[in-house]
């Protein structure tokens, strides 16, 4: 009765016992993700922080409005400016100019006192007050504050180079109490600097990784070639691993494979 011997690529692999098999499954899972992780804080990131700011602005935005105009009104805006470290400035409007009424700043450094001239406060004003809802919100620079050719703010340019990206919330508000603008300003330029972090990390692995597997691309791919055309030979053509010996079929194959390029080759 004929009977067939095929004996496969899986069973000439050695046995891994099962804690092999586990540290393997358990070093290509933690590979996997570090690598998923990575990609997702160096093209997404910035985005999802950038999101999550303006949402906490529109939150302060909604919490502070309760309290405008009463005793509270301080108390509040120091405990938004601490929990979301932010800085905010209360003008209550009279007459179409703004009276500063109550500011707190989280932070050693913050936009508002640069915003605070007439003319910012004025065009601030005009932008939140032409909004539907009566909100104008924008990120800025400290180029946009202070052009270059304003020699007057270059000693404040040069000390807040680091912080060049702020978000700017302009809100209004009538209530009992009168009318009210509110400016919110939060600080972006620290994560900004670690996304580039991560971004400069992941160009300098892809150059060195680069660099590393051209000189050995040709012999990557002639193994490649190689092992395609085994798997051809040994488990798409049936005839090839039947009988006692299927190796012979296979290797006298590579043989004749071999022997067809170098005279190719040769022959131009």
């Amino acid at each position: 009765m004929w009977k067939n011997n095929r004996i496969t690529l899986r069973d000439r692999l050695p046995s891994m016992g099962m804690r092999t098999r586990l540290i393997l499954a358990f070093a290509l899972f933690t590979a996997a993700a570090i690598g998923i992780l990575w990609v997702l804080q160096t093209f997404f990131l910035d985005n999802l922080y950038e999101t999550v700011k303006y949402r906490e602005l529109e939150r302060c935005a909604a919490r502070l409005e309760t309290s405008l105009g009463t005793e509270a009104m301080e108390d509040a805006a120091f405990d938004l400016t601490q929990e979301y470290n932010l800085c905010l400035s209360v003008y209550q409007i009279q007459g179409g100019t703004g009276r500063p009424v109550t500011e707190q700043h989280a932070r050693m450094f913050c936009l508002l006192p640069m915003v605070s001239t007439p003319e910012l406060l004025m065009m601030l004003y005009q932008e939140a007050e032409g909004a539907e809802d009566g909100i104008y919100t924008e990120e800025i620079s400290m180029d946009t504050l202070f052009p270059e050719h304003d020699m007057a703010s270059a000693e404040a340019h040069r000390q807040t180079e680091d912080h060049t990206r702020s978000i700017l919330h302009v809100q209004l508000y009538d209530t009992a109490n009168g009318q009210f603008m509110v400016l919110f300003a939060t600080e972006l330029m620290p994560l900004s600097a670690t996304v580039q972090t991560l971004q400069l990390q992941m160009i300098v692995l892809t150059i060195l990784l680069a660099s590393l597997v051209v000189p050995v691309l040709p012999y990557l791919l002639a193994f490649a070639a190689g092992a395609m055309l085994y798997v051809v030979v040994e488990e798409l053509i049936p005839e090839m691993s039947e009988g006692e010996h299927s190796n012979i079929g296979t290797v006298f194959f590579a043989i004749g494979f071999t022997l067809m390029m170098v005279l190719d080759v040769a022959l131009g």
